[in-house]
């Protein structure tokens, strides 16, 4: 199927497949085996984006709405078809820690940089989405270093099966600091290395 084909289809997908096609494309634009297909996977990508946009002024139809997904399948050309939940714009965008996901700490961290820099899908409550800011202002860098953060203190990260989560939280936060911290003024929190149960 052409770009152009799969752009004619957006409209008619709800967001939750829009996401998952946003995703393999990101993979494919991070990826150098498609080097000679940027120019096509940009212009996709735009599309999306464009597609969203078209849907942050309308209601949210059937299997838009993120609590109405499918678990994420990253699947496709990767070979992960290993399911996970989407329950942020974090992990709707396709970042996650957990080994199963099979991301490369790169490709994480590409995933991380859309949420930063890049628009958020529209498939949460507009007055959630709000709390997350614009793409490229410290609001929304800010609240990426939260949500984050929060992961790494919250009840269950004590745990001892979260010990790989932990430390890719923690690392990850550490590389928006180094990254971050000289362009944007935000409260960044102290990383504590957490003492696990058990």
């Amino acid at each position: 199927m052409s770009t152009g084909q799969l752009i004619d289809l957006l409209p008619t997908w709800n967001l939750g497949e829009i996401a998952g096609s946003w995703r393999n494309a990101i993979r494919k634009r991070h990826d150098p085996g498609f080097r000679d297909r940027w120019p096509m996977v940009d212009a996709y990508i735009e599309a999306i984006h464009e597609e969203w946009d078209r849907r942050r002024t309308s209601v949210l139809r059937d299997k838009d709405h993120i609590r109405d997904w499918q678990p994420i399948t990253w699947g496709d050309l990767y070979d992960d078809t290993s399911e996970l939940p989407a329950g942020s714009p974090l992990t709707a965008h396709g970042y996650h820690v957990a080994q199963r996901a099979k991301l490369t700490e790169s490709l994480r961290r590409v995933y991380l940089e859309c949420c930063i820099l890049g628009p958020l899908m529209p498939a949460f409550e507009p007055s959630y989405l709000a709390e997350w800011g614009v793409p490229k202002k410290k609001e929304r860098l800010q609240r990426v270093v939260t949500h984050i953060h929060g992961l790494t203190i919250g009840r269950n990260s004590t745990q001892p099966n979260m010990r790989h989560a932990v430390a890719l939280w923690c690392s990850d936060l550490e590389y928006l600091r180094e990254r971050y911290s000289s362009k944007a003024d935000i409260n960044w929190p102290e990383i504590r290395r957490a003492r696990f149960a058990g």
